[in-house]
C-alpha cells in the first residue's frame, strides 16, 4: 500500500514538472526573424517614354565652281536647335547584371540656320525637322543604376542649301530624309519599380552626299549632329 503511494506521488510529481517545462517553453519569445535584404531592381521589361534636349549640328560645304577662276574650297556651318522624341524598348537583365536591349524612337529635331560664308553673298542653310532611330543597347546595372552604351540606325529630314540666291542657276537647295550611324551612351536611374531617369549623349552623322547646280557646278554637303538630353520612363 506504502509502495503504490510512492509510485503514485512519483508520478504525479514528473506529471507536474512535465507541464512546468511545457509552460516554460511556452511563455519563452520566439527568436527574432533574420533580416530580409533588400530585392535587387530587376531591369528586364518593356518601356515608354519621352526624351528632350539640345541638339548642337555642323555642316561641311564643298563647291567648286566652273568659272575660270578656280573657285573651289570648303566652308562651314555651326547650328543648334532641340529634340523632342517619343521612346518605346526592351530591356533584358542577364544573370551576371549585363543588360542588353533594342530601342526606337520618333519626334523632331529642330535647327534652323543660315548664313553667309563665302565671297559674293554666298550663304550656306541647314535645317531639320523630323528625326528617328533604331538602336541597341548593351548596359550594366549597379542596381537601380545602369550605364550603357547604344548604336544603331537613325534618319533625319534634312534640307540644305548653298550658292547664292540672287543667281538662281548657281544657287541650289535640296531637301530629303538623310540616313546614317547614330551611336552614344548614358545611365539611368529607377526612381520606383516603374519610373526611371535617364540623361544621355548621342552623335548622329549622315553620308556626305554631292549634287549638281544647273550650271553643273558640283557642291556637297556633310551633316552631322550632338545630342545632350533628359528622359522620363515608365517601365511595364
Amino acid at each position: 500500500m506504502r509502495r503504490g503511494a510512492t509510485i503514485s506521488i512519483s508520478l504525479l510529481a514528473l506529471a507536474v514538472s512535465v507541464a512546468a517545462a511545457i509552460a516554460a517553453d511556452i511563455r519563452k519569445p520566439a527568436p527574432p526573424l533574420a533580416p530580409v535584404g533588400p530585392v535587387p531592381f530587376l531591369w528586364t521589361g518593356f518601356y515608354v517614354g519621352v526624351a528632350a534636349g539640345g541638339v548642337f549640328g555642323n555642316v561641311d560645304h564643298y563647291y567648286d565652281r566652273q568659272n575660270g577662276k578656280n573657285d573651289h574650297g570648303q566652308v562651314w556651318l555651326d547650328t543648334s536647335g532641340f529634340n523632342l522624341s517619343a521612346l518605346v524598348g526592351y530591356n533584358y537583365q542577364l544573370a551576371n547584371n549585363w543588360i542588353i536591349g533594342a530601342e526606337g524612337e520618333l519626334g523632331f529635331l529642330a535647327i534652323d540656320e543660315e548664313r553667309i560664308v563665302i565671297k559674293d553673298d554666298d550663304v550656306l542653310r541647314q535645317k531639320v525637322s523630323g528625326f528617328g532611330s533604331v538602336r541597341a543597347r548593351i548596359g550594366y546595372a549597379f542596381d537601380r543604376l545602369m550605364v550603357y552604351a547604344t548604336g544603331g540606325a537613325g534618319f533625319a529630314r534634312i534640307e540644305n542649301a548653298g550658292g547664292n540666291p540672287a543667281n538662281a542657276n548657281r544657287f541650289l537647295t535640296i531637301q530629303e530624309t538623310r540616313p546614317g550611324f547614330v551611336v552614344g551612351g548614358g545611365a539611368e536611374y529607377a526612381f520606383t519599380p516603374n519610373i526611371l531617369g535617364r540623361l544621355e549623349y548621342l552623335y548622329f552623322d549622315t553620308p556626305e552626299f554631292e549634287v549638281r547646280n544647273l550650271e553643273n557646278e558640283m557642291m556637297k554637303f556633310d551633316n552631322n549632329f550632338h545630342f545632350i538630353r533628359a528622359a522620363l520612363i515608365y517601365k511595364f
